[in-house]
């Protein structure tokens, strides 16, 4: 997460957070996509360090999307019929179904180019 640790792009994310805040846009997240800034942290820095992030990720004016069947369902499909991990196929299906901009720095997504309705933006 850029913002959390001032790393690069992370000015657009803060700009975003304030737009997300004036209820000019608004964001989406899935369950499984927190559980992956989870481990990734605690993998990287420490337990202590994923749960303040997590802490502070739901301070955000972000919409957080339970994993249903449905989802789970979709993300499965997608995963099978591009090269992506399963927790991004679950970013993937979600921003389709929003008609969202998924921002990353995961040049992974590159692989969606074609889906209809998939649109990215990358940070570095």
């Amino acid at each position: 997460m850029p913002f959390l640790k001032k790393e690069k792009s992370w000015e657009l994310v803060q700009e975003l957070l304030v737009k997300m805040s004036g209820n000019e846009i608004t964001g989406w997240i899935t369950t499984v996509n927190v559980g992956e800034i989870c481990y990734m942290i605690s993998r990287k820095s420490s337990a202590n360090q994923a749960d303040l992030a997590i802490e502070a990720l739901l301070n955000f004016p972000i919409n957080i999307i339970e994993a249903d069947l449905k989802l789970a369902l979709q993300a499965a499909k997608l995963k099978a019929t591009y090269k992506l991990s399963y927790a991004d196929a679950f970013a993937a299906v979600l921003t389709i179904s929003k008609k969202a901009v998924l921002l990353t720095g995961d040049q992974e997504f590159l692989n969606l180019k074609d889906e209809k309705d998939f649109e990215v933006q990358f940070i570095d």
